[in-house]
């Protein structure tokens, strides 16, 4: 056999083991894909029929509510028809002098229907608001007398920056500060302030708000304290040693750190007088730049920041 020949079968049998190891894999990716398809649809299945019991849960609820409403309208009409046909008596027995014994009689039948009516309706009133709430409607997570306090006259609705609890660089703590400025005046008052917060929430952050238990925040500082541990972010508090520790690095310019100096400044967990402020930022200036300044008077970091770039 030729050196040619071998080389040919080689090369065959290189082949049908390379389209072995192809359908091998295929196959296995196909069955791979076929194995995560059931999966999901097992998953989807399961919701599908705990969304069924769900609403066919709430249908049934929803029947029997129905089917208590309809029972107090038969009564009303009932009542009513009783009471039309009491005063209708009444007045015919007036005018032929019958006996008061049979009007009383009537009068206990219409006192009866009236009360069994009335509970009732307080049974309907009980079934509904443990199911939609006091009042038929939304309970705030304040007292009533809360609730019930009137703002000042002339008051006007105020447009508040949305806190999502959704945008990893929104701030708990900054958007407390911000909503006590946005308040104005009202901001001097806790009750207010209370009052008005749940305006400046949306989304995930109103959806935690409107699902407090009624009545269960008994002031501000209790609401503010929640609000931080709910959505307040986990990171390193700035201290005085953190900004005294704060240096212009080589490659940075001026402006840019004083401006990094300012940001680390507002998340300080201290207020810092702007004077004690200006001479930190200043002592981490650059040689070159502490130079051209040395001597001048600053009232603010603003003012630092023209005078150095």
């Amino acid at each position: 056999m030729s050196p040619g020949s071998n080389d040919s079968e080689d090369s065959t049998s290189a082949d049908k083991v390379a389209e072995s190891l192809i359908k091998a894999f295929e196959e296995r990716n196909t069955q791979f894909v076929r194995n995560s398809l059931d999966s999901y649809a097992k998953e989807i299945n399961g919701t599908v029929r705990e969304l069924a019991k769900t609403v066919a849960a709430l249908s049934a609820q929803m029947h029997a509510q129905q089917a208590t409403l309809s029972t107090v309208l038969n009564e009303r009409a009932t009542f009513m028809s009783l009471l039309y046909k009491h005063d209708f008596t009444s007045k015919e027995k007036a005018e032929s002098s019958n006996t008061i014994a049979e009007d009383d009689v009537t009068d206990t039948k219409v006192s009866k229907l009236r009360f069994k009516v009335g509970k009732q309706r307080a049974l309907v009133r009980k079934a509904v608001r443990s199911h939609l709430g006091e009042e038929l409607g939304y309970n705030f997570p304040f007292s009533k007398e809360i609730a019930e306090v009137n703002y000042p006259k002339g008051h006007k609705t105020i447009n508040f920056t949305l806190f999502s609890g959704e945008d990893v660089k929104e701030n708990a703590a900054v958007h407390i500060a911000r909503f006590t400025t946005q308040c104005g005046d009202l901001g001097k008052s806790n009750l207010y302030k209370l009052k008005l917060f749940g305006s400046s929430l949306t989304g995930a952050a109103f959806g935690w708000y409107s699902r407090l238990k009624p009545a269960s925040v008994s002031g501000w500082d209790e609401m503010e304290k929640i609000f931080r541990e709910q959505f307040g972010k986990i990171e390193a508090e700035v201290g005085i040693s953190e900004l005294s520790s704060m240096y212009q690095q080589p490659n940075e310019t001026a402006l840019a750190f004083l401006q990094r100096f300012k940001l680390q400044q507002a998340r300080a967990n201290f207020a810092l007088p702007e004077k004690e402020a200006v001479n930190l930022a200043a002592k981490g200036l650059s040689y070159k730049i502490r130079k051209k300044c040395f001597g001048n008077r600053y009232d603010s970091i603003g003012d630092l920041i023209r005078e150095a770039t």
